[in-house]
């Protein structure tokens, strides 16, 4: 996980996809858009879908501190 690699537009799609997740109505596709794009900061983008869902099934507990770190990246960048 290289957090301070990622472009700014994927931690923004990260956390947005993130915030979704909190909403009342969720739906299982917003869900699964979720864990792909935070299993891909785990193994990295460029990796296959069901690759990145994997990353996500085995790194899910880490969730609250790697959405902390990645809002920390965009304050440092200035976003």
């Amino acid at each position: 996980m290289n957090i301070e690699g990622m472009h700014t537009q994927d931690i923004n799609d990260v956390l947005s996809a993130g915030r979704l997740c909190l909403c009342d109505k969720v739906t299982s596709t917003q869900t699964e858009m979720f864990r792909a794009s935070f299993g891909g900061v785990i193994v990295g983008g460029h990796k296959p879908f069901g690759e990145k869902l994997d990353a996500y099934t085995a790194n899910k507990h880490r969730v609250p501190e790697v959405l902390a770190a990645l809002a920390i990246e965009l304050e440092r960048r200035g976003v």
